[in-house]
């Protein structure tokens, strides 16, 4: 049979996202900063995001640490915007990219996490510090400031 690992390019001409990086965050579902703070800050670490997860907004340090332990380069800031400056811009959003939501009254504040899953008009996304643990969360696909894949 064809091989199922192959991906279609997008307008860029770049294969889909990394599903590898969607792997291992789906892998560190249900980590928090309560019962899970251990493991949740050695996830971090081994990730090179070295921060207490119950005083410092951790979403862009799961990005990065996830992307670390998926052998890539993340933007190794602690901002979710910061990914709208990642990779490469995509409209349609797939599997292993990186979405970017407002969040908050100031323009310099997000929410980031991995694209999982398409569904319709919603976006299942697998991110950190989402009600203080690492959950799978759907948004409108539109309500993302944008989609990135590197």
């Amino acid at each position: 049979p064809a091989a199922e690992t192959a991906s279609a390019p997008n307008m860029f001409g770049d294969p889909q996202g990394d599903p590898s990086a969607v792997s291992i965050a789906g892998n560190a579902i249900g980590l928090n900063e309560t019962d899970q703070k251990a493991a949740l800050q050695d996830y971090l670490t081994t990730g090179g995001q070295n921060l207490d997860p119950e005083t410092t907004a951790w979403c862009a340090a799961f990005v990065n640490a996830t992307l670390k332990q998926a052998g890539k380069a993340g933007t190794g800031k602690l901002t979710a915007r910061s990914f709208l400056d990642w990779g490469r811009p995509v409209s349609t959003p797939q599997p292993g990219d990186i979405g970017v939501l407002p969040r908050g009254n100031e323009p310099w504040m997000g929410h980031t996490g991995f694209v999982d899953r398409v569904e319709g008009d919603n976006v299942f996304m697998i991110s950190g510090n989402e009600g203080n643990a690492v959950r799978r969360t759907a948004y409108p696909i539109n309500d993302c400031l944008g989609y990135r894949r590197g």
